[in-house]
Formats: C-alpha cells, sequence, structure tokens
C-alpha cells in the first residue's frame, strides 16, 4: 500500500505541488506516526514537493519528521539521506546575498554535509550512496566548495558511472576552474569534454534523478564541445605516476590532470 501510495504522490509533485504536500499531511492523519513507512512517504513528499513550490513549511515539517525518524532508527540510512535532502531544501530557499548568506545558512550546511556523510557510511543505505554523493556534491558546489564538490562527484561515479547529474556536475567545476584559468587548460578541458560525453550518451537519466526541468537547465551544458584537450599517456608510466594519476595526488594548482612532461610534482 505504502508502494502504491508514493507513486501516485510522486507524480503528482511535478503536476500539482501543494496538492501533494495536502495529501502528504493526511498520510500522517490517516496512519498512526509509529508506521514507519508512511512517514517516511509523508516527509519525502513535503521536502520535495515543497521545494518544488518554494514552500518552506512543507520542507521544515519533513525535516522535523526524519529527525523524528533518526532518533528512533539511527542505523537507517534512507533516513539520513532524506534529512540532508531536507536541509539542502532549506538551503535553496534562503536567498543569496554574498558573505551573509555564507551566515545564515552555515549551521543547516554543516549539518547538511554531515546527514549525507551518515547516510553514505550506513550499512543500510537502501543503495543510496552514488544519489548521496551527487547530492552531497551539489551542496559543496553551492557553497562554492569545489575541490571537495569534484571529488562527491566522482566518488558517486565510482557506485553509477551512468548517474549524469554527477557527470554534469563534475563538467560545471572544471569548466568553472577552466573560466578562471586554475590549472592547465588542455587537460581540463579533455576530461570536462569527456565528463560532458559520457552524460550525452546517459541523458535519458536526467529527469530520473533531477526531475524533467532539469533537462532544460542542462541543455546548454550537454551542448559543449571541448577542443584541443586529450587524456595523459600513462602507458610508460612508473608505479609512482600512475599511483599519483590514480589518486589525483599532483601537488600542482590543478583540481584534475596529470602532465607527465613536467620534471617537477611538487610545489
Amino acid at each position: 500500500m505504502v508502494k502504491r501510495e508514493g507513486a501516485r504522490l510522486y507524480s503528482l509533485i511535478d503536476q500539482d505541488p501543494e496538492r501533494a504536500i495536502q495529501q502528504a499531511r493526511a498520510l500522517l492523519s490517516d496512519h498512526p506516526v509509529d508506521k514507519v513507512g508512511f512517514t517516511v512517504l509523508a516527509g519525502s513528499v513535503l521536502i520535495d514537493a515543497g521545494a518544488g513550490s518554494n514552500n518552506r513549511q512543507a520542507i521544515e515539517q519533513g525535516v522535523a519528521l526524519f529527525r523524528g525518524l533518526n532518533v528512533v532508527q539511527p542505523e537507517e540510512g534512507g533516513h539520513h539521506y532524506n534529512l540532508a535532502n531536507g536541509l539542502s531544501a532549506l538551503v535553496n530557499q534562503e536567498k543569496f546575498t554574498g558573505a551573509e548568506w555564507y551566515l545564515a545558512t552555515a549551521s543547516l550546511r554543516h549539518e547538511c554535509r554531515s546527514e549525507f556523510q551518515r547516510a553514505i557510511l550506513s550499512s543500510r543505505t537502501g543503495g543510496t550512496e552514488a544519489v548521496a554523493f551527487t547530492n552531497l556534491g551539489n551542496a559543496l558546489a553551492l557553497a562554492h566548495r569545489w575541490v571537495e564538490a569534484y571529488d562527491a562527484y566522482l566518488q558517486a561515479l565510482s557506485y553509477d558511472s551512468s548517474n549524469a547529474i554527477a557527470l554534469t556536475g563534475a563538467a560545471r567545476i572544471l569548466l568553472r576552474c577552466l573560466a578562471r584559468e586554475i590549472g592547465e587548460k588542455k587537460t581540463l578541458t579533455s576530461v570536462a569534454a569527456r565528463h560532458i560525453a559520457r552524460a550525452k550518451a546517459q541523458s535519458r537519466r536526467i529527469p530520473e534523478l533531477a526531475g524533467p526541468e532539469a533537462e532544460a537547465r542542462l541543455a546548454k551544458l550537454l551542448k559543449w564541445k571541448g577542443r584541443g584537450g586529450i587524456s595523459p599517456d600513462l602507458t610508460n608510466a612508473n608505479a609512482y605516476e600512475r599511483f599519483v594519476a590514480q589518486h589525483r595526488l599532483a601537488l600542482s594548482l590543478t583540481i584534475e590532470g596529470l602532465d607527465r612532461s613536467l620534471s617537477r610534482w611538487t610545489l
């Protein structure tokens, strides 16, 4: 019954988020709170529909439900994941005003990152590792913590290489670095182009992972074509060079890439 209700409510979120919020609240009154399945469903709908309609009160109600569930079932990674999504949605409700935004959202953003990490580390994740890392990357990118965001996107791809949102997120980070001349241009161009090509090949997953509006939002990025970059040739690399390349450990001013022609790799 929970699964059937979930399919119905989630199909309603995009069409009429306010109605979805009303029906999610009705679930809480129609079913005892100790029925965890209905509580999880109601909380996740309140957060997603609240984010879609800028209904802060609904998001806060969903966040409160998952905070309560985390008290009684702290081992459930899904509860931490949903709470993190709710906290991220609350952060997005705050209009960016410059430095003041960072101060106003600091505690929410810290809790959000912590909850995503708890979801990832939980032994009972329900298979949410890839999307949790992706959403953690989104949260870090929003705060301009680009290197950490890029790492999170790559971690997401290690769980699900077809995750088009993680691929486009990683590409955007590299393009930002290119625009600011941070790093080696040809290598960053090559890697960004590779991420985007893979995202285009998996574009059918974009609405599944981020909703139908994400297709329009990412359309311009998916048309970007990098030129002049090639992947580093590691055919003749020694064990040390391969280790540095695999773990992206070169101590140079770049987020990605490896230039084997350099006489020194450290600063």
